[in-house]
């Protein structure tokens, strides 16, 4: 994959070319047709996504109800998935394409590989995707009050 094209996620800005030139080496470039589950909540979670066009919902099906819970909407430059990085690298949502998406699927055993080998990247991921953690924290924080019933 050309590096420019990686290089060229928001998400990645700011990184070391060398780490660049890394993400870009591992990653492929995948489309979604509207409709289809990108993941599923429950399945190894293996990949993160850089979104590079479209858009995916995060959902979240709760157990008394038949309907899944949109917990977060992503678009062109979010990034897709962060329970590659912890066990037990299973995914809490599922995620489904509401638009066409192309995005780039980077691996997670190479860069958790990466990350462990030199901590500068290590650390740079780790404060990266803590920041998406506080934000799926928080989507689903709201979108959960929303569904508590009034007193």
């Amino acid at each position: 994959m050309h590096i420019e094209s990686v290089a060229s996620h928001p998400f990645v800005a700011g990184l070391r070319d060398d780490d660049l030139a890394f993400l870009a080496s591992v990653a492929e470039a995948r489309g979604y047709e509207s409709g289809v589950a990108v993941f599923t909540a429950g399945e190894p979670a293996e990949h993160f996504y850089l979104i590079d066009e479209g858009r995916v919902v995060l959902e979240l099906l709760a157990r008394d109800r038949h309907v899944p819970m949109t917990i977060q909407s992503l678009r062109d430059g979010d990034v897709l998935g962060v329970s590659w990085l912890f066990e037990p690298y299973r995914w809490e949502f599922t995620a489904r394409a509401t638009r066409f998406v192309t995005a780039f699927e980077i691996p997670a055993e190479p860069v958790r590989r990466r990350m462990r080998q030199d901590p500068v990247f290590g650390n740079e991921m780790l404060w990266r995707f803590s920041k998406l953690f506080a934000s799926r924290l928080h989507a689903t924080r709201r979108r959960l009050l929303d569904y508590l019933p009034v007193a």
